[in-house]
């Protein structure tokens, strides 16, 4: 039996897929219920076909709630949230972000140069975008090392075999994680209701189109999208 989460197969699994292409392009995977689709066109027209095919059913482990974010919703609420969302994350607004991201980038390397030797992964490629995302959002250095721990969090639902038990964990966990970051951005709205900033959030709080706002439900599914993103 092939295991389609091995580390084997995570690293190169395109033989594997031209092999299911010539084979069946459209296979069902019964050990984990679900369809795998491994051709163009089949997966051209699950794209494209939002009746036959929805976004709007992925939801963590059994808990049968759907993950509230930008990329699991169909049209129109999908073309909403992108309009809402773009006003606020502009061209200009990350450009802006280009000579801080430079900065970080010299502080994280300046911090192992007289140890003459750094984890690539650990020390720089985590941290860089944690940092450059926590500042976007306009979250203090002393929130930050929570962002870490909710991004694993988050990230540990894409690690996981739906229907395992460690997926079910994971859901637990993202569950408890959502709570947190919920109450979390309860107090940061409300601060920048009251003294908006130059930041992300206060961006999104504030962005309308056509007389609409976002909600925050909405707003905390952006805010767990970036995070993990």
């Amino acid at each position: 039996m092939i295991d389609y989460f091995s580390a084997e197969m995570r690293r190169n699994p395109f033989p594997f897929y031209f092999q299911y292409r010539a084979a069946s392009p459209v296979h069902y995977l019964e050990s984990y219920d679900f369809w795998m689709i491994s051709d163009y066109d089949g997966v051209k027209r699950i794209l494209e076909d939002h009746t036959t095919f929805s976004s709007s059913a992925v939801s963590p482990g059994s808990t049968g709630k759907p993950l509230n974010w930008l990329i699991f919703k169909n049209p129109p609420h999908h073309a909403r949230l992108r309009a809402l969302v773009a006003c606020a994350f502009t061209p200009r607004v990350v450009a802006s972000l280009e000579p801080r991201i430079r900065q970080i980038s010299g502080e994280l390397l300046d911090e192992h140069l007289e140890r003459g030797e750094m984890d690539l992964a650990a020390d720089y490629s985590v941290s860089l975008p944690l940092k450059v995302i926590a500042e976007l959002l306009g979250i203090p250095p002393r929130d930050r090392p929570q962002f870490k721990r909710w991004s694993d969090a988050i990230l540990n639902l894409a690690e996981t075999v739906i229907g395992s038990e460690k997926s079910e964990l994971a859901a637990q966990e993202y569950g408890r994680t959502t709570v947190e970051m919920d109450d979390y951005l309860k107090v940061v709205l409300r601060d920048r209701d009251q003294s908006p900033q130059d930041d992300l959030l206060s961006k999104l709080a504030q962005a309308d189109v056509d007389g609409e706002r976002l909600t925050h439900a909405e707003i905390l599914g952006f805010f767990q999208l970036l995070l993990l993103a």
